[in-house]
């Protein structure tokens, strides 16, 4: 990457950044703080590097996403914030990273918290978090297959959600799953961005028992999600998610 392909990136990235938080200032209040990792040396090798205490946080990219909340009265957004900064990919011209935005809107979750507590600490956050990381490894094989799919579930290992949730959306062995990449109204979907357009990713929580549904099905996995995605959409604020709903099977 050339001196003037960086100067691009960070014009493209200003541009990105600044266009993502006037779409999601026109649906709720967004937090000016960004929760962001500490920076990585490209040059040191990080079993070094961690010991060293740099505090400075690292730029929001496709390998390292930041990310955004969005609060309203009664809930909040998580959002990926990188995934769709510039990026250059072996020697193609730059891009909107993977042309993606990861996000979930929560109900019942903390109304105060700080971004980083948001993010680290609610299953709200760490389910935006998880499915960040997918797609930050996946790169653009995620939108490709999103596209191909229209919906697509993923279970997620690892996260801490409350107890109360076990039995209904976490299993015995702690893990839960979501589905990805529906569409309705009361969200932004599509935003034009300094490079391409960039799409504006739901997650939603499922149920075991939607889960089992998608799994269990004779009609397959693609065709399940579809009939889950109708269902939901026929009940009220189908893209939000929330540990106290009803299943839809």
């Amino acid at each position: 990457m050339t001196e003037t392909d960086v100067s691009d990136g960070e014009r493209f990235s200003s541009e990105t950044g600044s266009l993502l938080d006037g779409v999601w200032g026109q649906w709720g209040r967004v937090d000016p703080e960004l929760c962001a990792e500490r920076y990585h040396s490209r040059f040191i090798p990080e079993e070094i590097w961690r010991t060293m205490g740099v505090q400075e946080a690292e730029p929001p990219s496709v390998e390292y996403p930041s990310f955004r909340v969005v609060r309203r009265q009664y809930g909040a957004v998580v959002t990926s914030y990188g995934l769709s900064f510039p990026d250059q990919w072996s020697d193609e011209d730059l891009t909107n990273g993977v042309g993606v935005e990861v996000y979930a809107a929560g109900l019942g979750v903390p109304r105060d918290w700080r971004p980083n507590e948001m993010v680290t600490d609610t299953w709200l956050g760490q389910m935006v978090w998880s499915v960040a990381k997918n797609v930050s490894a996946g790169g653009a094989q995620f939108l490709g297959a999103l596209e191909h799919y229209g919906t697509l579930s993923m279970s997620l290992p690892g996260l801490t959600f409350p107890d109360e949730a076990r039995g209904s959306f976490v299993a015995d062995n702690g893990d839960v799953a979501v589905l990805i990449g529906m569409r309705g109204d009361g969200f932004p979907d599509v935003v034009t961005g300094p490079l391409g357009p960039i799409r504006l990713v739901n997650i939603k929580l499922l149920s075991l028992a939607e889960l089992d549904f998608c799994l269990s099905g004779t009609t397959g996995v693609a065709t399940a999600r579809d009939d889950l995605a109708q269902r939901f959409a026929a009940r009220p604020e189908p893209l939000w998610s929330s540990l106290t709903r009803e299943s839809v099977v």
